[in-house]
């Protein structure tokens, strides 16, 4: 292994400009191996005063994995980790009975990212409920099965008695046990002090991040970074040291050198997800270990999902990155590793797939095609029948062009024939690939594996031992970034899949944007003044607003049309404005750059509870426009990114205000409708991916709805926001004509002379996204990944009628899994546990109307899954 400094040379690579503080290694737990780390105090320390904390990146999920504990029998033990029903658990017993014992509401099941933990004691708190507070990602942890109400006795915490890293002690009496499957960075432990998150970690836009702890460790305090990799005992050179100067360090137990790897809470690595295990995309039944990097295959099914594993990284569309697998106990007849798109794999190896491309047995599956590279070439070409047990397969791909490359063992295939005349292939010229993955709709691409009864393991760039299966021979090799640990050197350009190599978000974090100032929600509780002011993030131009607990109706208004009495649209309703909107003077939405101001006993019933979604749009227009179409609109009437437009106006019907957001994908605008099929501007650079159409004065009409994947001819296809019908076919909407990036179309659904409202958007990489996902009736439900942790999520079933539109959003519980469904009819909050919402997208967690057939989504971000939090 190469080192820099006595440390492996990836230590120094992690993170990138957005994070003051790197961490760059953590220290990889596998349950299989019963792994700890285990240290007993010389003497007591503050039994009353302490602080631990640690990042966390879990493995397998729907276990007692505990990560922090101490005890002596099983009269006299604590501890905090995950139970298996992937809460929190904390507790301390002593002599018979609970000093404490909590388990958190809230689930953590995401397995994609990490959590930061912080529990902190201080039992001289005259506030019994303050004497043990929880922190998760900087936040206080307050909902709990039951209150934790300490009493004042002294802990055994900080005891002089064993204390354990990556498991607990457990009251059955078998001591040590319940072993941690997953990660743990930076792990720190106070003597005397109870500290809050902020000694650890800060905010900064909107993400929970590492620092350099600012603490007082005291007498049996320490600091575990594990920058070391040697085994055996406790010292400052092995896995276990204690870098806080104190020398309490740890010794090891079922850990070794290869344990210790550079995903990191600053550079977050691609694993294998068991979230996707929804036996829609791929089947259920494979089991993971090695912290989501070896999957134990589930077995082919033809004509169903194969079962593996897929990664929680997809493929960036302007990036190239490589990855290894090695299958230590059968051959290339059992197993494959493929690039492809999930949501298409209908077969176990892609033989009958679009959108996959494959390596198994002696051939290349590309995009349903299968070549056999015949007997006397071998796999590959390469001479050789088959890839035996130990090989190492190499996959490169190209995310821009969606080229494939396989190697073996350091050298790459030929480009597929079936009697040896292809040329080998060379990732860094761009030539001679094994195909192209079919991917007509810019779907997601992900590294996946496969087979049957096949141990595989795979390195995206942690650990080019995979788990202590080569123990000689890597070139620890580094990617074109200097990131990661490859047994052979990635091709020229070629990266690993991690965080730190994706590709800035459109709405950048580290450029001092964030998700929030485009899209946000808003809680408040009405007043009996009718007058409510709450906080926002920025100038909202869209206004959706709902009372929780009742049925009234929801409300929209927007600045196009303007704020104030008699402008609210219901989508529950086809009347027009101001029906459902109260007196004509009386409800009212005042926003400013950092508020927004509710008027009016419908926005603000007393002691109710509201929730608004708000989003930023291009500004209120100034004017109506009154220049022909095709022509440069009245000056102030069109506004783009905040600046009145002068650029001639597209479409066959001149728009008579827009408000557009070309950074955050969103446009609002107004038209009046002549005959037959005409096309509007819509205001963005890139063709929508859904749009709403409403007529809003004049009479009643529906909010009919586009959505770019309800069809392969989707410009055939509406859905209404008013009703729960299926989506229908009607050339009389769109006129069947697909929008472009300048302009989208209506037809004779709408009459002439009507005045209509259109609200638009696009997909925007870290911030948006609209799709289809099939569902699995199943509370184990299908795994949708975004590429960001979402804030706002709206469900709609497109192939079957009966079926209400559902929405969620990041805050109204705050917690997995309790995000609660607001339906977009006039109907109350429901707590129906729906869905988990994760750092990379989303969970189904019920069998739900919404969780059957063929679901439309809409979905935008709180933040980029380059620097998301787990959740």
């Amino acid at each position: 292994m190469s080192l820099l400094n006595g440390s492996p040379t990836w230590m120094y690579n992690a993170g990138g400009n957005f994070y003051p503080y790197l961490l760059n290694q953590s220290l990889r737990f596998n349950d299989n191996d019963s792994a700890y780390l285990r240290h007993t105090p010389p003497s007591a320390g503050n039994l009353r005063a302490w602080t631990w904390s640690a990042w966390v990146k879990r493995g397998n999920i729907g276990i007692n994995s505990f990560i922090f504990g101490c005890g002596s029998s099983s009269s006299n033990f604590a501890f905090i980790g995950f139970s298996s029903d992937n809460t929190i658990d904390v507790r301390n017993y002593q002599g018979g009975s609970y000093t404490y014992s909590f388990k958190t509401t809230q689930l953590f099941r995401d397995v994609s990212a990490w959590y930061h933990l912080v529990l902190a004691a201080d039992m001289d708190n005259s506030t019994a409920a303050d004497r043990i507070k929880l922190y998760v990602n900087g936040e206080r942890v307050t909902s709990f099965n039951s209150a934790p109400s300490p009493s004042t006795s002294d802990l055994l915490t900080n005891s002089a008695i064993q204390h354990v890293i990556g498991s607990g002690y457990y009251n059955d009496g078998s001591g040590v046990n319940s072993y941690l499957d997953g990660y743990l960075a930076e792990v720190n432990f106070v003597d005397g002090t109870a500290y809050d998150p902020t000694s650890f970690g800060e905010t900064k836009q909107g993400v929970w991040i590492p620092k350099d702890p600012s603490v007082t460790y005291g007498d049996n305090g320490y600091r575990l970074e594990f920058k070391q990799t040697g085994t055996g005992g406790a010292s400052s050179t092995t896995i276990g040291a204690d870098t806080s100067g104190k020398n309490n360090h740890f010794t090891d137990s079922g850990l070794a050198a290869h344990d210790v790897g550079p995903d990191s809470p600053t550079n977050n690595f691609a694993t294998l997800n068991p979230l996707a295990e929804d036996g829609v995309n791929i089947k259920t039944g494979a089991v993971l270990s090695e912290g989501n990097l070896v999957t134990a295959s589930a077995g082919f099914g033809s004509g169903s999902p194969w079962g593996g594993g897929q990664s929680t990284i997809a493929i960036p569309t302007n990036k190239k990155i490589y990855c290894e697998m090695l299958c230590s106990n059968t051959t290339g007849s059992s197993w494959f590793g493929a690039v492809s798109i999930p949501e298409l794999s209908t077969n176990s190896t892609g033989s009958s797939n679009t959108g996959q491309i494959a390596a198994y047995n002696r051939s290349a599956m590309i995009n349903g095609v299968e070549t056999d590279y015949g007997s006397s070439a071998g796999l590959g070409g390469l001479g050789v029948a088959l890839l035996a047990s130990g090989d190492i397969l190499q996959i490169a791909v190209d995310g821009a062009t969606g080229k494939v490359w396989f190697g073996r063992n350091g050298t790459y295939f030929k480009s597929p024939s079936t009697n040896n005349s292809g040329t080998t292939g060379d990732p860094a010229a761009g030539t001679h690939e094994i195909g192209t993955v079919t991917n007509t709709d810019g779907k997601p691409l992900f590294i996946v594996v496969g087979g049957s009864s096949a141990t595989v393991h795979v390195n995206f760039g942690q650990d080019s031992s995979f788990a202590g299966q080569k123990t000689s021979g890597s070139a620890v090799a580094q990617d074109a970034n200097s990131v990661g640990d490859f047994y052979y050197t990635p091709p020229a350009d070629y990266l690993s899949l991690c965080s730190q190599n994706l590709p800035a978000p459109a709405i950048d974090p580290d450029d001092g944007e964030n998700p929030t100032d485009h899209y946000n929600t808003v809680l408040y509780t009405g007043e009996s003044d009718d007058d409510v002011t709450a906080t926002n993030t920025f100038a909202a131009d869209w206004v959706w607003l709902k009372c929780r607990n009742n049925s009234d109706h929801p409300y929209v208004q927007d600045t196009v049309r303007g704020f104030g009495g008699s402008k609210s649209l219901s989508p529950s309703s086809t009347n027009l404005e101001g029906y459902h909107g109260g007196a004509p003077a009386g409800m009212n939405i005042v926003t400013t750059d950092t508020s927004i101001q509710f008027l009016g006993d419908d926005f603000t019933k007393d002691s109710r509870p509201f929730v608004a979604w708000t989003w930023k749009a291009g500004g209120a227009p100034t004017a109506t426009n009154a220049a022909a179409a095709g022509a440069v609109p009245t000056s102030g009437s069109v506004m783009i990114d905040g600046v009145a437009s002068t650029s001639a106006l597209a479409g066959s019907i001149a728009a008579t205000k827009i408000s557009a957001n070309t950074k955050a994908g969103l446009s609002i605008g107004t038209f009046t409708k002549g005959s037959g099929v005409e096309t509007v501007a819509h205001g963005l650079n890139t063709a929508p991916n859904w749009y709403v159409v409403k007529r809003y004065t004049g009479g009643t009409g529906s909010w009919f709805v586009y959505h770019s994947e309800i069809a392969s001819d989707a410009e055939t296809d509406y859905m209404r926001f008013n009703s729960p019908n299926a989506k229908s076919d009607d050339a009389t909407v769109w006129g069947d004509t697909a929008p472009t990036n300048e302009v989208f179309s209506v037809a004779a659904a709408f009459n002439s002379g009507e005045q209509l409202v259109f609200y638009a958007g696009h997909d925007v990489e870290g911030f948006s996204k609209f799709g289809i996902f099939s569902g699995n009736s199943s509370g184990d439900g299908t795994f949708v990944n975004l590429g960001f942790r979402p804030a706002r999520i709206w469900l709609k079933r497109s192939d079957s009628s009966s079926v209400d539109w559902t929405s969620y959003d990041l805050l109204r519980e705050g917690y997995n899994d309790q995000n609660d469904t607001m339906r977009f009819a006039a109907a109350t909050e429901q707590s129906d546990e729906d869905l988990d919402i994760l750092s990379n997208g989303f969970k189904m967690r019920r069998n739900m109307a919404n969780n059957q057939g063929t679901i439309a989504f809409f979905a935008w971000a709180h933040q980029p899954f380059k620097y998301a939090n787990a959740r």
